[in-house]
């Protein structure tokens, strides 16, 4: 299973199908969640990388398919831009993708302003939402 934010974030009907009940799944995810992150240190202890150490500007981990990643609008900009600006991102791998045609402006401005060394702005990096 790769739903490395919780069991059945990615792919909803695991759960039922395994037949698991909420107790079960709140154990999996705990172990699962220290699993993770325990490799993701030793990786990144011996120079490497690895998809999922991507953030988004909120600081949780980069969004899977499906979900809405969080951007800057028309609408929203300034407020977006204030609550993101102040963080530091020089050593965040960030990744942003524009949510379509109509935020990938803003999107893009405020990924170039936010990047540090390593980032990725895009789409399709997991095989979704391409519109090029």
């Amino acid at each position: 299973v790769d739903d490395s934010q919780s069991l059945g974030s990615e792919h909803a009907d695991v759960v039922a199908k395994c037949h698991m009940n909420a107790e079960a799944v709140a154990q999996w995810n705990a172990m699962a969640a220290a699993s993770y992150v325990d490799s993701w240190r030793r990786l990144v202890g011996s120079g490497r990388f690895v998809w999922n150490l991507f953030q988004d500007p909120d600081g949780n981990e980069a969004f899977t398919t499906g979900q809405a990643p969080p951007n800057p609008t028309r609408d929203n900009c300034q407020r977006w831009m204030s609550t993101a600006c102040p963080k530091n991102y020089d050593h965040v791998a960030l990744m942003m993708s524009p949510a379509g045609p109509q935020t990938a402006r803003q999107s893009a401005a405020a990924f170039l302003i936010l990047r540090g060394a390593h980032a990725f702005w895009g789409m399709g990096w997991n095989g979704g939402g391409v519109f090029y």
